[in-house]
C-alpha cells in the first residue's frame, strides 16, 4: 500500500458516522464542538427582547385595571354597607321584635356562609 492509501484508511477508521471522529475528542476539540453547537442553537432560536416601552405599557395597563377593580369593589362595599345600615336602623327603631329575629337568623346562617365562601376560595387556588 502506498502512503496516501494508508493515510486515507486511518482517517476513515478514526471517523464514525457523519464523518465525525468516533474516538474520544480532546478537551479543546470538545469545547470547540460545544461552542459551535451552542452558537447554532442560538441562531436557530433568536429571541428578541421587547423594548422598555412595551414593559412600561404593560405596567400602566395593569395599574389601570387594578385601580378600576379596586374602585368597583369599594363602591360595592360602601353601597352594601349603607343598605345594611339603613335596614338595621329601620328594624331596630321601628320593630325591635323583627330585629331580634333577623339577628338570630344571621347567627345561625353565618357559619354556613363562611364555610361555603372559604370552600370556593380553596377550590379556585387548587
Amino acid at each position: 500500500m502506498t502512503k496516501d492509501k494508508r493515510q486515507n484508511k486511518s482517517e476513515t477508521e478514526e471517523k464514525g458516522k457523519n464523518g465525525r471522529p468516533s474516538a474520544q475528542l480532546t478537551d479543546k476539540q470538545t469545547i470547540i464542538e460545544l461552542r459551535s453547537g451552542l452558537e447554532r442553537l442560538d441562531q436557530l432560536d433568536a429571541a428578541d427582547e421587547p423594548d422598555l416601552s412595551f414593559f412600561l405599557q404593560q405596567v400602566k395597563e395593569t395599574k389601570a385595571n387594578s385601580r378600576k377593580k379596586l374602585l368597583k369593589e369599594l363602591v360595592g362595599l360602601w353601597g352594601l354597607a349603607l343598605v345594611i345600615l339603613a335596614l338595621w336602623t329601620t328594624t331596630y327603631f321601628h320593630s325591635p321584635t323583627v330585629f331580634l329575629i333577623l339577628q338570630g337568623i344571621a347567627v345561625v346562617i353565618l357559619p354556613f356562609i363562611v364555610y361555603f365562601t372559604t370552600k370556593k376560595e380553596v377550590n379556585k387556588r387548587s
